[in-house]
Order: structure tokens, then C-alpha cells, then sequence
């Protein structure tokens, strides 16, 4: 059987042929069918194909490019941030409270902003601290030198009296002491880390006697009730560095004191669990709030006329916090102006700790 298949006027037709052996002739059987409208459909389905195809690949594409924006929504939020914060609004933080991996990294992102600004603020702060420290310096420098080249000037040019040459002389010596003592003080804060500490078992009762001999004629002078009192026990340190510490405490305390009110100071050393408190207690003009963070600073004074008036530069809470450092220990400092000032320093303890209480009324 034969099909041949073929288009004419516009139609489609399929023409099938049969051979078929009747005796001696041969017949031979055909058939023609319309099949325009099986094309036709064909067409019209490909047509919708087509459409449909069409259609779905926008909506495909349309449905694609809303869902990547949607996705990269929260990157494209912390690029923009990341570019306000490069532009100066460092106090922009990223929102995005999620916990799929864009949520980790705006929570990371937010962490790395906030060590940046962290450690930006600590180094405005240290060049401030560099700065204060170099004009504190330069004053402390300036303030003793022109008394001392002053006097020298009027011994070399003027005639002056027996009386007037002793006061000079006075004034040289003791601004060159002062001098002397700002640049030993100075030695100190620098040198005090490089050179290594030999801790030594030291006892409490040894610090107390030592300091009560040294502040008993200056509080007797002052007319200030002090006391000292010791619980007993063992620690290791420097007893020099240590000793310091504790003048250092107690001279700014009487320094901080009225004379028209009622004085006292107290020291106080108790053990607190495993380490050992000393409190150094006193009913002075106190320290503003907002400078108690900053008196550990080298020259830096929160009342300088008063503290350059009672011989100090600035420089003693500066090594008492450096000698509290290389001990281990800690500080903390609560006042109140008008009422007096609080300062608490902790040690670790060492071995051989002793039980009981020192006490001496000053």
C-alpha cells in the first residue's frame, strides 16, 4: 500500500493506493481524505503553544526578577548601610532580625561595626590623652622654669637685700626640687613595666606600721582623725611599689580635704574571699562623675590650681593605677562631691595567709 501525502488549493489531502492481483489483471484500489482540518488544528495548537510559552517565560522572568530582589533585598540593605557608615553615620546599625544566613551576617555585620567604632573612639580618646599630656607637660615644664629663671635674672641684675637673696635662693631650690621630683615621677611611670618585678611574701601588719609612721605628723600637722586598720594577712608583691601606692592613696586624700570642716581618713584592709580589699575612705571635696574616669591620667588634675597649690602634678593616680596593674589587682573609685571620695583597690592573696586584725589609730 501506498500514501502519499499532499497539499493543493490551500488543502491537505492523503491519497492511498492497493494493488490488488484479481486472475490475470491487476486493480488497483485508491482513497483520497481531507485532512485540512487535522492541519489546521495542528496549527491552531501550535499557535497556543507558542502563546502559552510566551506568557510563561514573561511570567517566568517577571517571577524570577521580583524573588532575586526579594532575596537580595537584605544584601543590598547592608551595602547601602555599609555606605552611610563609610560616609560618617556610625551610629547606623543593620535591623534585619532573621535567622537564615543573611540574618548571621547583618548580625555579624552590626558586631564588626560596632568593634570599628569602638576602637576609633579609643583612638580619638589616645590622641586627646596624648595631647592633654603634652600641654600638661609642657605647663608643668614652663610653670617652674620661669620662677627659676626669673630669680636667677634678679639675682645677676639687681642689688637686693640679704633677705630678698634668701628668698630667691628659696624659690630656685625648691622649684628645682619640684623639678626633680616631676622628672623622677615621670622615670617611674615610664620605666616601672620594663624592669621586671621580684614578688616577695609581704605582711600586712609590716605595710601598716610603715604607713602609720609616715602619715601620723602629716595628719597631726593637718588636724585630720586618721585611722588605719589592717585585717592580718600575706601578700606578694613589691613592698616598695606598694608602699607608694598606699601614700600616694592617703596624701590625696588629705589633699582633698576643707579646713573648716571635720576631717578623717580611713584605711581599711579586709580579706573578701580569695583576695584582699584595701579602702581608703575620706570626707572631702569628692570628684565630679563625669571625671572619675579620666584621674588616672598622666598630669591630668581635677582642681589644678588647687593641686599645683599642694605641690602635685597630676602624675601620682597615673602610677598608682600602673603599680596596681603590675599586681594584679583592680580599682574602682566612687565619690561624691561635697562629701567625700571612696577608693577600693583588690590583690589576689597569696600563700601562707594570716588570720585575725592589725589595728592602729593614727
Amino acid at each position: 500500500m501506498d500514501i502519499v501525502y499532499a497539499r493543493s488549493g490551500g488543502g491537505y489531502y492523503m491519497f492511498t493506493a492497493v494493488l490488488i492481483d484479481v486472475t490475470t489483471d491487476n486493480i488497483y484500489l485508491g482513497t483520497c481524505r481531507e485532512l485540512t482540518d487535522i492541519y489546521q488544528n495542528r496549527q491552531n495548537l501550535l499557535y497556543r503553544y507558542r502563546i502559552a510559552l510566551a506568557c510563561l517565560m514573561l511570567m517566568g522572568g517577571i517571577s524570577i526578577y521580583v524573588l532575586s530582589r526579594y532575596i537580595t533585598k537584605p544584601i543590598r540593605s547592608l551595602d547601602k548601610l555599609a555606605g552611610k557608615i563609610a560616609d560618617g553615620s556610625y551610629e547606623l546599625r543593620s535591623h534585619n532580625k532573621s535567622f537564615d544566613e543573611i540574618g548571621a551576617l547583618a548580625r555579624n555585620f552590626n558586631r564588626m561595626a560596632d568593634q570599628l567604632v569602638e576602637q576609633m573612639q579609643k583612638k580619638v580618646l589616645e590622641a586627646k590623652q596624648k595631647e592633654d599630656f603634652t600641654a600638661a607637660f609642657a605647663h608643668e615644664l614652663k610653670t617652674p622654669l620661669t620662677s627659676i629663671i626669673g630669680y636667677a635674672d634678679m639675682l645677676n641684675s639687681m642689688k637686693l637685700s640679704e633677705a630678698e637673696c634668701h628668698d630667691a635662693y628659696f624659690y630656685i631650690y625648691s622649684q628645682g626640687k619640684r623639678l626633680e621630683s616631676l622628672s623622677h615621677k615621670l622615670l617611674d611611670l615610664v620605666s616601672m613595666d620594663k624592669n621586671p618585678l621580684v614578688f616577695k611574701p609581704i605582711s600586712t601588719t609590716a605595710l601598716e606600721e610603715n604607713l602609720r609612721i609616715t602619715m601620723r605628723p602629716i595628719w597631726k600637722q593637718r588636724g585630720i582623725r586618721g585611722k588605719i586598720d589592717l585585717e592580718r594577712a600575706t601578700l606578694y608583691g613589691d613592698v616598695e611599689l606598694l608602699l607608694s601606692l598606699f601614700y600616694n592613696l592617703l596624701d590625696n586624700a588629705v589633699k582633698a580635704m576643707d579646713k573648716e570642716n571635720v576631717c578623717f581618713v580611713l584605711m581599711k584592709g579586709t580579706h573578701v574571699g580569695e583576695k584582699y580589699e584595701f579602702k581608703v575612705v575620706d570626707n572631702g571635696r569628692g570628684i565630679p562623675m563625669e571625671e572619675i574616669s579620666r584621674i588616672t591620667e598622666a598630669f591630668y588634675m581635677v582642681d589644678k590650681s588647687r593641686s599645683r597649690k599642694e605641690g602635685g602634678a597630676g602624675i601620682g593616680m597615673a602610677l598608682c593605677q600602673k603599680i596596681i596593674m603590675l599586681h594584679n589587682g583592680v580599682m574602682k573609685i566612687n565619690s561624691r562631691l561635697g562629701e567625700g571620695t571612696v577608693i577600693k583597690v583588690t590583690f589576689p592573696l597569696g600563700t601562707g595567709r594570716e588570720m585575725g586584725s592589725s589595728q592602729a589609730d593614727i
